[in-house]
């Protein structure tokens, strides 16, 4: 299904299913749709740097040369790397494509990423894909813009993070430090 969608869409370089999670630690619902209703199908790469789609190397079928172009995953990143990858192979005019259908199952166990990162790790790798793309591919000035506005905004969600983690361990002086953090990311996120 994901090759004829590939064969008859030949400007996407992916195309990304929707999966079924399932297992002793699978979240609820069980069904990941990998866009929302009101997301661009195909997805461009500026809408891959908002991170508005999922990326799920189970559930996507890639073009294998745009695959080795890219540099396939980076295996420095501890998590993430479907996500950096995702980016990288539709730099810069490919799309990823969506069937919209349920075609892969994902089983969740106690040991996987899945349920061993916390939300603070998943935003910090989010961050670190993001500013390590910002060092790879040539961006327009668009571009890099938008991309210095994502990095903002995962930066402010941290810094809340911090500030809340150190209002509840009663930390004050930390949580002063966190929130100022917090707004300076948000304003550099509005002023892009």
């Amino acid at each position: 299904m994901q090759v004829n969608f590939l064969n008859k869409h030949p400007g996407t370089v992916v195309v990304i299913s929707d999966v079924l999670r399932f297992g002793e630690s699978a979240p609820k619902p069980p069904e990941r749709r990998m866009l929302s209703p009101a997301a661009n199908n195909p997805l461009s790469f500026d809408n891959m740097l908002r991170r508005r789609g999922g990326q799920l190397p189970s559930a996507a079928a890639v073009r294998r040369a745009k695959a080795l172009a890219a540099g396939l995953f980076d295996e420095n990143l501890r998590a993430g790397e479907d996500i950096d990858f995702c980016i990288r192979v539709c730099f810069p005019d490919g799309t990823i494509g969506y069937t919209g259908q349920l075609l892969v199952k994902y089983r969740f166990h106690s040991a996987g990423a899945g349920t061993t990162l916390t939300a603070r790790q998943v935003k910090e790798n989010e961050a670190e894909c993001l500013r390590r793309i910002g060092r790879k591919p040539p961006l327009t000035v668009a571009q890099r813009c938008l991309l210095t506005k994502e990095v903002a905004a995962l930066e402010a969600e941290l810094a809340i993070m911090n500030a809340c983690e150190n209002l509840n361990a009663r930390i004050l002086p930390r949580f002063k430090t966190a929130i100022l953090n917090a707004s300076e990311n948000r304003h550099e996120y509005r002023s892009v």
